[in-house]
């Protein structure tokens, strides 16, 4: 009998694609799922429809609780959900047909704790452009919890999001939720790799990740986005305690974060002086590692030399290069 996986979809205010989702959850070649629709408190009328999806689809279960933010939602789902095995989806996303059998064949294949695969971004209103991230075509390939963050951090075979995975549900239920509001996800990913003796990577893109403008990852300044600092800052002593062996690879992540949170982070700059000093403090500290470490990536190693002329020539050189490539429409650098 095929093991029981539970999919966590935690909704708020998006009851214009909500829809979708659960119909592509519906429809998985795997079938025997609990779908979890965890309402934080929407007020668009999201609520109403997760429960009128429940009554066409015995596998949904519904769960409304007040708005305490998506971390937390997914976490009160986990310690609610009767799978063996766990996802995440996003309920403004799609999956592909064979998402969930695609995940746990990799998993029961390599006997692993965690199986990933990839995701296509889908570009609303640009003639439904679409990009794949992140693929590779020698997979399904299994390494440790060591390997993984090498692969991750150097090569970029997966996202770090909770979405596009398939995790053990005992060993998720151990991981209590951050406070971040950019990355949170990012955090319980990292945090159960620590606890993996072996990962399963497939290479393919099963998820359809739909970009709207409106998504915290897309607003163009926030301090919120100081959170992929803190992010870092939070998780370095426990990854490095237990994998020492990927310490450059681990700074080249975190270094790669900094210049993207200055970036996103440059019109609002003056308001956060202390944050600011931080990020200055930390890309002194760390520039030098970077530069000369040969498998970082070449625009992290640019801007970690650029930074030897200050950080607004950082700042002024990313805007031209921009400008010359996008226009006055150039898309804010990416998390």
């Amino acid at each position: 009998m095929e093991d029981l996986i539970s999919v966590v979809v935690p909704v708020y205010n998006t009851k214009e694609y909500l829809a979708n989702c659960v119909k592509s959850l519906a429809e998985q070649t795997y079938h025997n799922l609990e779908i979890i629709l965890i309402d934080d408190g929407s007020t668009d009328g999201s609520s109403a429809l997760c429960d009128e999806l429940a009554k066409s689809e015995n596998r949904i279960v519904v769960l409304h609780r007040e708005n305490q933010g998506v971390s937390k939602a997914r976490y009160d789902a986990v310690l609610s959900a009767r799978g063996k095995y766990i996802s995440f989806v996003d309920s403004d996303d799609t999956v592909d047909a064979d998402y969930i059998e695609t995940l746990y064949l990799a998993l029961m294949e390599f006997h692993a704790d965690a199986s990933t695969c990839t995701y296509r971004k889908i570009y609303t209103g640009e003639n439904n452009r679409v990009e794949d991230w992140f693929v590779f075509s020698n997979g399904p390939i299994c390494l440790s919890a060591e390997g993984s963050f090498q692969f991750i951090y150097y090569e970029k075979n997966c996202p770090l999001s909770m979405t596009t995975k398939l995790f053990r549900t005992d060993i998720l239920k151990t991981i209590s939720p951050s406070d971040l509001k950019i990355g949170e996800d990012s955090y319980i990913t990292q945090k159960y790799f620590l606890l993996s003796k072996r990962i399963a990577h497939t290479g393919k893109a099963k998820y359809n990740y739909i970009q709207r403008e409106s998504s915290a990852v897309h607003a163009k300044n926030s301090i919120q986005f100081f959170d992929c600092v803190k992010l870092y800052d939070m998780l370095m002593d426990d990854v490095l305690s237990v994998c020492p062996n990927i310490k450059e690879a681990y700074i080249s992540k975190m270094m790669e974060n900094y210049f993207v949170v200055l970036l996103r982070m440059k019109d609002v700059q003056k308001k956060y002086p202390e944050e600011m000093a931080h990020i200055a403090e930390n890309i002194k500290k760390y520039r030098f590692s970077v530069l000369t470490d040969s498998r970082a990536e070449l625009r992290t190693r640019a801007a970690c030399l650029l930074s030897y002329f200050g950080l607004p020539t950082v700042t002024n050189v990313y805007q031209f290069i921009q400008k010359l490539k996008y226009g006055d429409n150039a898309p804010p650098p990416a998390i």
